[in-house]
């Protein structure tokens, strides 16, 4: 589904270049939930904006749902974006418009009947949960409310793959544990795939499949989540597990369940 191979990016810099990420090899299989972990600067939004051609890249080579894009035209990419859904930190709702607009929003700009864009927006706004609040502004929503019609929004086009980009980092301990349950739901029910990146360990332990580990722009290990958080064969990996609020395999084997 996605295919990583030898990738590096380098951002411009006084200095001479900041390199982001360097030979990242990578594959999220079809289905599945694939988290990505590191501190701050490990190249985690870098890796997630590749995927859907918001960032390029420098080397390497990366395939998303059978689309090269480093050869591919706009014809393509455009259509790998719609095939793409995207949930962000911070919402980045429209406030202007209510929870029933913000989710149509990506609909109209594909030119659907306005039939199609209600009967749609009903069905998301039942997905989420949140058919009562199809005429509120999201001034009015609490974080984890404004997460959901993201997460309906970001689901309006029928994606194949759901990027997640610190969906939880800004939500209590419950109201984001509410939201990965989503996101499980989703992923089960739909079939979708997700990439999700968080510093958050027991968002990753919670709901992921497999995992990466990201430091300095290199993935040194992966794995399944039971290996990589288990039983860490890195030093880094050891101490971002020690200095989350997973400690020890008793809470993973917990979360696992």
């Amino acid at each position: 589904m996605i295919h990583f191979q030898k990738i590096s990016k380098t951002y411009p810099s006084k200095n001479g270049g900041v390199k982001a990420l360097k030979n990242v090899d990578l594959i999220v299989n079809a289905r599945e939930i694939f988290g990505v972990i590191g501190l701050s600067g490990a190249g985690k939004s870098t890796l997630l904006r590749l995927v859907n051609g918001l960032e390029t890249f420098d080397e390497g080579n990366l395939t998303v749902d059978g689309v090269n894009l480093q050869t591919c035209d706009k014809k393509d990419l455009r259509a790998l974006r719609q095939n793409t859904g995207m949930i962000f930190q911070h919402y980045h709702l429209l406030q202007h418009r209510k929870v029933g607009g913000n989710i149509a929003f990506p609909l109209e700009l594909s030119g659907e009947s306005r039939s199609k864009i209600e009967k749609k927006v009903d069905e998301l706004l039942e997905i989420v949960d949140l058919k009562e609040k199809k005429h509120h502004y999201p001034a009015v929503l609490s974080g984890g409310q404004r997460q959901r019609v993201a997460i309906a929004r970001a689901l309006a086009t029928n994606p194949k793959i759901l990027l997640c980009d610190e969906a939880t980092s800004s939500l209590d301990p419950i109201t984001g544990k509410a939201i990965l349950s989503l996101l499980e739901k989703i992923n089960r029910e739909l079939g979708i795939t997700i990439l999700m990146i968080s510093h958050q360990l027991s968002a990753v332990s919670r709901i992921c499949h497999r995992v990466g580990v990201l430091q300095n722009g290199e993935m040194i290990e992966q794995g399944s989540k039971e290996q990589v958080l288990g039983y860490p064969k890195k030093t880094y990996t050891r101490a971002l597990i020690e200095s989350s609020e997973i400690h020890g395999k008793a809470h993973l084997k917990r979360e696992v369940v």
